[in-house]
């Protein structure tokens, strides 16, 4: 049996200072450091505002601005403030900055003729001192409710770094809490009492601290086996369910898996795909965390067994996870379970689980997957671990221009593009070719939007999803709906002018407002449709005429005008 012997260090970062509060005390966290999110590690905590936007955001040390960010998705509104002590504030989904900041956007705005700006001042542009008021807090972007999502960066690497480990602190005597247990099969011979599929055990407390599993039933493994536990964290003040920082798990008392997510790269944030538990987000919608290592997991703060663990020594084992925050509060979940010589019919060739059009790929290695003349060309490095790969090609749907082609299924996880090339022959009649797409037909039924390009008689493309796949075609535009204006509507007691625009497939690609011919700032809100232009002295008093342009990924585009007086 592979032995790994850890060093830990469990201390405050040597960098630690006292820092300004970014928002006026209590600081209640709605999300943490390095929490499960979609295919990315969340790099920053989470401030409650208490339901409403426009509260005091301030400079957690003097600084200057280096950058300006503002979007309809992500950050939405942001601001990054460079400190002399070689860190980086980031202040995200603002309402409104400092109105010197806020003029210096508006103009890059209507120099650009976009809404979406990134931008980076000169240092010295813009400067804040220790406690000065820098912007409001909001619900830019995409938030799910009003919410001051706070980082602290190293400039030298941009790499985000735990808040809480670098001086700041929130009210916490509460222990993360440990909810299920995870059994994850690995090798080809791996059973758990002779079947071979996850076994999810719940646990229940056992006293101050401590877990046990709440299923009695007794277990027998062989083969090569992963763990993997389901763990949340919460803080005084709050009911959010955040994420924990800090796991270790001991087999027969052999420390065997460390994680602590303390600072990471944006470039390895995806390999979160890898540590978690995909197959259940993507069927249930919860995360677990795997204590152990994939081959192609490369992040950089984890630490165990490479494939999950082989056990040599038949009989009785124990496993003990600990889950730790910031502020050392800890809770325990101990499980034995016994181990079995694998009976020698379980690694034949004939194994049930390797099924006809269900190939075994090889994780370092490119694949070609072949459905007639459908393709699938997955590179090295998109799969995390050796896996099972169903194919086939599904009955023909008259809604779509080709069969739906099976290429994997949604809960195997790719970390880069991989290629998709269908046959079709021609554009069909009546259509343009920015008009076709990949449609991807979820196990619920649902279908997603993928670009793609027609060539000489194939289309081609890229996705990040396995699954099921057809061509298919968005030709409806979008929709508008004015929400306060309508034809020859006297606006001057109005301070903007509203519509909601909505997409029913691809998604909105471009948007453009003028009045009277020249361009005006329209801000957007996806998650509301709400689309907006604040009046200001580009629209002064008298008769105007408001046009809108709005287009989605596929080319179609809506249009809306309206006459209107000031």
């Amino acid at each position: 049996m592979r032995i790994l012997l850890f060093l830990l260090v469990s201390t405050l970062s040597l960098n630690a200072q006292n820092w300004h509060p970014p928002m006026d005390p209590p600081m209640i966290l709605s999300g943490s450091f390095g929490e499960l999110r979609s295919n990315h590690f969340h790099s920053g905590i989470d401030i409650k505002t208490g339901g409403v936007v426009g509260k005091s955001v301030y400079a957690v040390e003097r600084g200057t601005v280096v950058r300006i960010r503002v979007g309809p998705t992500g950050f939405g509104k942001a601001l990054y403030l460079r400190h002399p002590n070689g860190k980086t504030s980031v202040y995200a989904h603002l309402n409104a900055f400092d109105p010197a900041i806020a003029e210096y956007v508006k103009k890059a705005q209507y120099r650009q003729q976009r809404f979406a700006v990134d931008l980076y001042p000169e240092a010295g542009t813009f400067t804040f001192e220790r406690g000065e008021e820098i912007a409001k807090s909001g619900n830019s972007g995409s938030s799910g409710g009003p919410h001051l999502h706070f980082e602290i960066r190293n400039t030298a690497n941009e790499h985000p770094l735990d808040p809480l480990n670098q001086g700041f602190s929130v009210e916490d005597h509460r222990a993360p809490l440990l909810e299920r247990l995870v059994l994850i099969p690995i090798s080809a011979d791996a059973r758990c009492n002779g079947i071979r599929e996850n076994v999810i055990l719940p646990t229940t407390r056992s006293g101050v601290g401590q877990y046990r599993v709440s299923d009695n039933r007794s277990i027998q493994l062989t083969g090569t086996w992963g763990f993997a536990v389901q763990t949340v964290d919460q803080q005084d003040g709050g009911s959010n369910r955040n994420g924990t920082v800090m796991l270790k798990m001991w087999l027969d008392d052999s420390l065997r898996y460390v994680h602590d997510i303390d600072e990471f790269s944006f470039s390895e944030t995806r390999y979160m795909n890898s540590l978690i538990t995909y197959d259940q987000y993507k069927c249930c919608r919860w995360r677990g965390t795997k204590l152990y290592v994939e081959p192609n997991n490369q992040l950089s703060f984890v630490q165990g067994n490479p494939a999950g663990y082989e056990f040599e020594a038949v009989g009785k084992h124990t496993i003990r996870i600990e889950a730790e925050d910031r502020r050392g509060n800890k809770s325990v979940l101990t499980y034995s379970f016994g181990t079995l010589e694998p009976a020698q019919h379980d690694s034949a060739v004939e194994d049930p689980v390797v099924l006809q059009n269900k190939p075994w790929l090889v994780h370092h290695e490119a694949h070609r997957i072949t459905v007639g003349d459908a393709r699938c060309i997955i590179p090295a490095g998109v799969l995390y671990t050796d896996t099972y790969f169903p194919k086939g090609q599904a009955a023909y749907d008259n809604t779509f221009y080709t069969p739906l082609y099976r290429f994997g299924h949604q809960e195997i996880p790719a970390h880069t593009y991989f290629t998709l090339d269908l046959p079709l022959a021609a554009i069909p009649k009546g259509l343009r070719a920015e008009q076709l797409c990949f449609v991807e037909v979820e196990e619920s039924g649902r279908k997603e939007w993928w670009p793609g390009e027609w060539k000489s008689g194939r289309f081609i493309g890229r996705s990040r999803e396995f699954g099921r796949y057809a061509i298919g075609a968005d030709t409806v535009a979008p929709v508008i709906d004015p929400v306060n204006i309508y034809a020859r509507k006297n606006m001057s007691r109005n301070e903007s002018l509203m519509v909601r625009i909505k997409d029913d497939f691809s998604g909105i690609d471009a948007i453009k407002g003028t009045i009277d011919g020249q361009w005006v700032l329209m801000e957007w809100d996806p998650k509301t449709r709400r689309l907006w232009y604040t009046f200001d002295e580009r629209c002064p008093a008298g008769e105007h005429t408001f046009a809108l342009e709005v287009t989605d990924n596929c080319g179609n585009t809506a249009e809306y005008v309206v006459f209107f007086t000031r």
